[in-house]
């Protein structure tokens, strides 16, 4: 009597074997570590029975690829660890023989389980290994490696309400997926492009990337033009811990984010967290272009709990550069070593920036330059610098000097030589201290001090009748040296004891209380 041989299929419930699909010289050539026959139509006969297919340990050639397109059907293989010699292969590994399929493989079936798989994809350019276009899709323990020429390990389009577990992969893209959290995901580089790329597309009517969630990155960058890109309509897009260390050179940043608006100005891209964010740079030269941060046309970006080394920068560089944003907060900030340029540098058309519990250490020689409005600097000992058309700067606790050199329009007050323009804007002052040289100004009807020196020499005979309200700051004391003969009148916001008919040498010292100025002294000289 003959006997039957049992397979996987036969067991009722059980998911099928794509070994019960080969010939035996296929299942020969995936157990012999060294495949040279492509096996993906057996692979797609198994796929196509809609049940859960399983995939014993060995190495699959791969030419023509399959796709994976029934709800709830689990794909899953036994484990990523692999070693070469037939005998003693451990898991479950594709490998790209020929061809730039892509993608290799496709996962469309909503609600299905892929898991415990390798892939190789190392002959192809410029292609994707596997893409997913699955709603409420579980992935867990994939492993690429070997990929070369630019190929995407992983691409997820549209995807809805999915998770992913533990992905070691080379060369990551995310575009328009929603509710998707990932859970432990190595990122390695090398490659031209980007390790993570996030693009929510620049249509505003489209619904972009929404509700992203990293838990545990760990990156590894040598030449990608940034770690991570995000571009567009990216909204809701949190990290928390990221950690990596990047050599030789890179062309953008480490993370570069460039949003999109809507032709009435509504930023798309918006509400970006990175909280835990540890990264040094170890080799190569770095110049100003090639900052950690490079954020711009975006809206309520967060970075917490920041840890920046740079060991190696011989040009400097700015750790974090921000064009057109609104809301920007950075706190729990420490950098260590490197010969930075400055630390954030805005380049124009920022509001509402806020640094708190930033802090320095070692080598690091940049400052802090604003280009905005509303900014809040707290518990900071960065050098400071701030510059053009800022209005309300609150500083508190702070220390580090203040560099306005070639700059124009400021409102701000520190430690340091500053400058305040005539505005109207406010300064407001909390455990600071000003420490500035002479100032010179020229006599006005309504005379505007350029600067917060509590000194200044003024040139001219125009008559004084005010002072001007970008200068007014609450408890500030000046002393007025005349060059020249003049009148200072008592009325408006100057409270004097009668006219001040000047000549040359004489002063005048003044209080402010925040919006009127009362003589102190007047010695005629």
């Amino acid at each position: 009597m003959a006997l039957t041989k049992v397979t996987y299929s036969m067991i009722q419930g059980s998911p099928v074997s794509v070994f019960d699909y080969m010939t035996d010289a296929e299942i020969a050539d995936v157990q012999s570590g060294t495949p040279s026959l492509d096996v993906s139509v057996a692979i797609q006969t198994a796929c196509s029975t809609g049940k859960s297919v399983y995939f014993p340990s060995g190495i699959y050639g791969i030419v023509t690829g399959f796709s994976i397109g029934f709800n709830g059907q689990r794909v899953f293989g036994a484990g990523t660890t692999n070693n070469v010699a037939g005998s003693n292969i451990k898991g479950t590994r594709f490998k790209r023989l020929s061809g730039v399929v892509s993608p290799l493989i496709l996962i469309a079936g909503d609600n299905g389980i892929f898991e415990g798989l390798g892939f190789d994809n190392n002959n192809a350019v410029n292609a994707i290994c596997v893409n997913i276009t699955a709603n409420y899709t579980t992935v867990r323990d994939l492993d690429f490696y070997n990929q070369a020429g630019g190929e995407v390990s992983l691409q997820l389009d549209t995807v809805n309400s999915a998770n992913y577990y533990n992905i070691n992969a080379v060369n990551m893209r995310i575009s328009q997926t929603l509710y998707t959290n990932f859970f432990g995901l190595s990122l390695a580089g090398g490659l031209p492009g980007n390790v993570l790329y996030i693009n929510g597309l620049a249509s505003a009517g489209a619904e972009g990337c929404q509700h992203l969630n990293f838990f545990g990155i760990t990156l590894e960058n040598s030449s990608n033009t940034s770690s991570i890109r995000i571009d567009d309509n990216v909204t809701n897009c949190h990290f928390f811990d990221i950690r990596g260390e990047i050599g030789s050179t890179m062309v953008t940043a480490i993370v570069a984010i460039n949003g999109d608006q809507t032709a009435s100005g509504v930023y798309l891209c918006r509400n970006i967290t990175f909280d835990g964010f540890v990264f040094s740079i170890t080799s190569g030269i770095y110049g100003d272009a090639v900052p950690y941060f490079n954020i711009n046309n975006a809206q309520n970006i967060s970075i917490r709990n920041a840890y920046f080394k740079d060991t190696t920068s011989s040009a400097g560089l700015n750790y974090i550069v921000l064009d057109d944003v609104k809301f920007f907060e950075i706190t729990n900030a420490f950098a260590y070593g490197g010969n930075t340029y400055n630390f954030i540098f805005c380049s124009s058309n920022c509001q509402f920036l806020t640094a708190r519990n930033c802090n320095q250490f070692e080598s690091i020689v940049g400052t802090m330059v604003w280009r905005g409005s509303v900014i809040t600097v707290e518990n900071t000992n960065m050098a400071q610098a701030f510059a053009t058309g800022a209005d309300n700067i609150i500083m508190n606790n702070v220390s580090g000097t203040i560099n306005l050199t070639n700059s124009t329009g400021q409102t701000l007050i520190g430690s340091g030589a500053t400058n305040i323009p005539a505005d109207g804007s406010t300064v407001i002052i909390g455990n600071g201290s000003v420490r500035t040289g002479v100032a010179t100004v020229a006599s006005a009807t309504n005379l505007i001090l350029t600067g917060v020196a509590t000194y200044f020499v003024v040139t001219g005979t125009t008559t004084i009748t005010s002072i001007a309200s970008g200068s007014t700051i609450i408890g500030r004391n000046v002393t007025l040296e005349f060059a020249d003969v003049l009148q200072v009148t008592d009325g408006n916001n100057l409270k004097l004891a009668g006219n001040f008919a000047t000549t040359a040498g004489d002063t005048l010292t003044l209080f402010c209380d925040g919006t009127d100025w009362y003589e102190q002294a007047r010695s005629v000289n």
